[in-house]
């Protein structure tokens, strides 16, 4: 296998939208949903000469040593680059102080420099990544309240520094702090192994705000825009020192059309534009208001900078062409920017392939500061090896998962279906997972997080017995974590034949307890089950266990009225806040199969801020199912686009009586090849609204919220809030139709 040559120029390459057509296209897949391009159009590519990870390091929330040890694994994988992330809009690795000093958060200056001469002792090129020109907030706060014009709006997350500002001994804003923090970070490297590259973060900035600022300096905003990056540019290429940038703030849907603005030669519309924005087209970051994309046309020294273009959803079309764009301006390369999406990795990686790209990065953001995202490390860091390495490889087929874990006393069970029960004087738990034939695994390991904020990782290494194909493990919980506790779950192993590294994750997890709860009784037939009537503490402060197949806690119930008492008699969803449990991925695919949804509710009051409050959610406006009362009391049950890729509904007829308890059943039968399904809406034994479905449910990971619209706390779809129900639920259900 060998190494592409790493570009030292590609301007050469001059690609536009006419001359990609003669490169590789993505071609749908048998049985897939995405095109992307064939394994055999990129055989011969070889390794990426770049293979780059990229992680925040929050020192102030991680000890150092857990970031020493991930250059290691990084190491064990083959990469050859990392970049340290040092900060968010709320938060940040370094500051600025008043008296030009910089300081470290959580470590000192001596750890910086060791872990940057750690990751040089293990063939790890260490790459600084600062927010520039916009979220600077942190990195510079200690100096904001003195100088609160050195930003444009500091109550603004993503606002953008004041280049027009000067300082009252007359430095210009940039001198006096961005480029003040940048040499810093080149000031850590080794006196022997000067930097070779520092990645500007101009991600996701504000617009709006850099018009303002060019208003003040007559300039349009893509030359305010172009200013700026120029500083940052020429100050590290005065070091010989590489730029990276993010590529997000450069596209514009508009680069499809007659009206792209782009002034270069060569350059010609592009209509893949228009059809893959997503989420990573951020020129007109956040309102939409003002474009930056032209930005392009006033750089300086386009073939001395590389763009890492990053993608984190699947294409729909299997093709990217922003990394066309990019290489056709004359960048001096694209670094492709994965996140953890399987298809994404994969359609990504061959497409930076078949351009010639020199390197691809892969990227972590959340698993500094979010405890539960720590679960994704081996699934990203292994498998974006994986396709770095050799971007034609097919791993198996994604396999089935299941998993037991069981207290050694032989309490309340674990599986990929309900969350398990472990008791304090029981922390002694195996777990067992059974390996498909066609698999020979290896490195497994099991991951249990806390949910909790700062919550650390507990990592068990995983044996394979042949004999039964299982994958095993012994050990004991801590017994230092907190009386109660929810642990997120995933366990994983790699294929041993390709090195792809299989992963579940399981968000109910586990249950670490003292007092047993009260599971409501079930029958056959019946995921999840919650009778409320006879709470053992109206103010929730015990776990609330929701029985049946899928069994789960209620998690975080917040006091939403804090002078009230809450009512007895059921869950006061007006007195509460935040009411919700984690569905099992069994759960949220067997619904897709039908479902009989039954919710004992009184209305006893109206509700303020929007035209509905939410009785049971699953989803939001654009993924799962809601169960929504209008202002008038008429009940609403609405799937995401199932009307042609928009909401479908069914109302009820009556309104649900103020102060009395309805029984209240909602059920959908998903379409066959023999016909439409349905959705309808009883009270009591009256039928009061039904409609067709002729679109089946796609499965949807959101939580449920009881009593309100719950946004999802692992980053998934988030909708709109809506007040929440205005009375009590005394009970509710969800199983399967009968």
């Amino acid at each position: 296998m060998f190494l592409r040559p790493f570009h030292l120029g590609v301007a050469a390459l001059a690609l536009s939208y006419s001359s990609s057509a003669a490169l590789p296209q993505a071609q749908p897949v048998e049985g897939g949903t995405h095109p992307e391009i064939p394994a055999a159009a990129v055989a011969d590519c070889g390794a990426f000469a770049i293979r780059g990870y990229h992680q925040h390091i929050f020192p102030d929330r991680q000890p150092m040593s857990t970031f020493h040890r991930r250059l290691e694994q990084l190491a064990e994988r083959d990469y050859n680059l990392v970049v340290f992330g040092l900060g968010h809009p709320g938060a940040a690795t370094i500051t600025l102080q008043t008296d030009g000093t910089v300081l470290p958060n959580g470590c000192s200056t001596e750890e910086m420099r060791r872990l940057v001469a750690h990751a040089v002792e293990l063939g790890l090129e260490p790459v600084f990544e600062m927010k520039f020109i916009g979220k600077q907030l942190p990195l510079i706060a200690p100096l904001l309240e003195e100088h609160p014009g050195l930003v444009i709006d500091p109550k603004n997350r993503a606002t953008v520094l004041n280049a027009a500002y000067k300082m009252p001994d007359g430095r210009e804003a940039y001198p006096a702090t961005a480029l003040r923090l940048v040499g810093y970070l080149l000031d850590l490297y080794p006196d022997q192994h000067p930097p070779k590259f520092f990645h500007f973060g101009i991600d996701e900035f504000d617009a709006d705000d850099m018009a303002t600022l060019a208003a003040a300096m007559d300039m349009t905003p893509p030359q305010a825009f172009a200013y700026c990056l120029n500083l940052g540019t020429d100050f590290v290429l005065a070091r010989n020192v590489t730029p990276m940038i993010w590529g997000d703030v450069l596209l514009s849907a508009t680069l499809g059309t007659p009206e792209h603005g782009i002034t270069l030669p060569g350059f010609v519309p592009d209509p893949r534009h228009k059809e893959t924005p997503g989420g990573a087209y951020h020129a007109n970051y956040k309102s939409g208001a003002i474009s930056l994309h032209t930005m392009v046309n006033h750089l300086r020294d386009r073939e001395k900078i590389i763009v890492a273009d990053w993608h984190y959803s699947a294409s729909s079309i299997g093709e990217f062409p922003s990394v066309d764009y990019f290489l056709g301006l004359g960048f001096k390369d694209v670094w492709g920017c994965p996140w953890f999406n399987a298809t994404n990795l994969r359609q990504f990686s061959r497409y930076a392939a078949s351009r010639n790209c020199g390197g691809m990065l892969a990227t972590a953001w959340h698993m500094a500061y979010l405890p539960t995202k720590r679960l994704l490390f081996r699934h990203i860091v292994w498998n974006s090896a994986v396709y770095f390495h050799a971007p034609s490889i097919q791993p198996p087929e994604t396999l089935p998962a299941t998993y037991t874990i069981t207290g050694m006393n032989g309490q309340s069970m674990a599986t990929e279906k309900r969350t398990g029960l472990i008791m304090h004087g029981d922390l002694e738990v195996t777990f067992r997972a059974p390996v498909p034939e066609a698999i020979t695994p290896a490195s497994g390991v099991l991951f249990l997080v806390a949910s909790k904020r700062g919550a650390q990782a507990l990592e068990v290494p995983l044996s394979f017995a042949p004999e039964t194909r299982e994958l095993l493990a012994e050990f004991v919980l801590p017994r230092e974590i907190a009386p109660e506790q929810h642990f997120q779950l995933a366990y994983g192993y790699a294929d041993s034949a390709t090195g792809y590294f299989f992963q579940k994750e399981c968000a109910q997890g586990l249950m670490l307890t003292g007092i047993p709860p009260a599971l409501p009784a079930t029958r056959p037939g019946e995921f999840l089950k919650g009778e409320f009537e006879s709470l053992p503490d109206a103010t929730l402060k015990q776990t609330v266990w929701l029985g049946g197949e899928c069994a789960t806690p209620i998690g975080s119930a917040l006091p939403r009225k804090r002078a009230a008492t809450p009512r007895p008699g059921g869950l006061d969803t007006a007195w509460f806040d935040r009411l919700w449990a984690y569905p099992s991925d069994y759960l949220n695919q067997t619904l897709t199969n039908g479902m009989r949804i039954e919710i004992e509710a009184k209305m006893t009051d109206t509700f303020d801020g929007n035209d509905f409050c939410a009785l049971l959610t699953k989803g939001s406006f654009a993924t799962g199912f809601r169960i929504l009362v209008r202002k008038d009391g008429k009940l609403l049950f609405q799937f995401a686009k199932l009307n042609e890729g928009n909401p479908l509904w069914v109302y009820s007829e009556s309104p649900l009586p103020r102060n009395e308890w309805v029984r209240i059943a909602l059920t959908y039968r998903p379409p066959t090849a023999d016909g439409p399904g349905e959705a309808a809406i009883q009270f009591g034994e009256a039928l009061e609204g039904r409609a067709p479905i002729e679109v089946a449910m796609p499965a949807s990971t959101s939580v449920i919220g009881i009593g309100c619209e719950f946004t999802d706390p692992r980053g998934g779809p988030t909708g709109k809030r809506r007040p929440n129900f205005p009375g009590l639920i005394r009970s509710f259900t969800i199983g399967a139709l009968e």
